[in-house]
């Protein structure tokens, strides 16, 4: 059962302010004159004036047991009686009349079958995108009080809810087991078998935590997703994501960083990927620069900028040249 302090199901709630019992439960003149005229007695008055003031505030007819003490008495005084009038009503039938004259009065005509016919539209129209228990009885109530409609009882909601969603649920689970193929529910079943040696399923590995966000720690989490998945990640794909965050880096970063200009696929002999360039040695220094100060705050980046030039200016390259200052613009290529 949906706990109803997360609905916007409407109820007494712990403490009724003074404010509200002036602006709520305070009968008019004329709603005196109309009760007194369908009642005899002081409690059947007393209690036809609670219901009628609560629900005008709630939609609905709370049990006279679940009505807080401060309005009752707030009422009561209202209404000039004794404070020896009980509230309570001894027939079942009287009941039901009284409730009957506060509908006829408020020009609420009352449906069961309707109500729920409303209610359960609504829920089953919401429940194809939402699956709270407790945003679907919203859903009705929002639906329920723009109609005009008298509210149902909260436990008469939620098992509505409970129901719709569960055939909801139940097709979209059909659906998808449809258009699953016999070799995916293979794969799917493996994913279950447990490895005795590592005492771990696959399933099991897939749902370990990504480490550090590193280039290097990137690519072996794509390497592990892929091995539980359909789909393959090449190496060409790996290095079109790492040039795009490292395009993203040169901007987020002010374009401070010099970008280096699209070498040769070739150098010294070695075939190499596009796409695989970077200073050696700098690259690292840089990320732990980076990393160890608040690039975010503006107070701290012409610092960094200034130790990453200085950075770039005292790392070495090694190429087929040889030896040499990495901030002449020489970059070398990693195969």
């Amino acid at each position: 059962m949906a706990s109803i302090d997360r609905t916007a199901y409407p109820r007494f709630r712990g403490t009724v302010t003074a404010r509200e019992l002036v602006e709520s439960f305070t009968p008019t003149v004329d709603e005196v004159g109309w009760a007194r005229g369908k009642t005899t007695a002081d409690q059947t008055f007393l209690v036809l004036v609670i219901w009628l003031k609560c629900y005008q505030r709630m939609r609905y007819f709370p049990g006279l047991d679940e009505v807080p003490d401060a309005v009752a008495g707030h009422i009561r005084t209202a209404l000039g009686l004794p404070d020896s009038v009980a509230v309570g009503v001894e027939a079942v039938r009287s009941a039901a009349r009284y409730r009957d004259y506060v509908r006829e009065r408020l020009g609420v005509k009352y449906d069961a079958a309707d109500v729920r016919g409303i209610a359960d539209t609504a829920i089953r129209a919401a429940a194809v995108t939402k699956d709270d228990p407790a945003d679907l009885i919203n859903v009705a109530l929002e639906e329920l009080l723009e109609s005009g409609r008298e509210l149902p009882g909260y436990t008469t909601l939620d098992r509505m809810v409970a129901k719709i969603r569960a055939e909801v649920n139940r097709d979209v689970f059909a659906t998808v087991a449809g258009r699953i193929t016999p070799g995916q529910r293979a794969r799917l079943a493996e994913l279950l078998v447990v490895d005795p040696s590592s005492r771990r399923s696959r399933f099991d590995r897939l749902k370990d935590p990504a480490k550090a966000a590193t280039i290097g720690k990137f690519k072996v989490r794509l390497a592990h997703l892929g091995d539980g998945s359909t789909a393959t990640t090449d190496g060409s794909q790996i290095d079109t994501w790492e040039d795009s965050l490292r395009a993203e880096s040169h901007v987020r970063y002010g374009g401070t960083l010099p970008m280096p200009p699209t070498p040769s696929p070739l150098r010294a002999g070695r075939v190499v990927r596009p796409g695989q360039w970077r200073i050696r040695g700098v690259g690292e220094v840089l990320d732990g620069v980076f990393r160890s100060s608040s690039t975010r705050d503006s107070r701290h980046f012409a610092g960094t900028t200034r130790i990453a030039s200085r950075t770039i200016r005292s790392a070495r390259c090694r190429c087929s040249a040889g030896t040499h200052s990495a901030g002449s613009g020489c970059w070398t290529r990693i195969c």
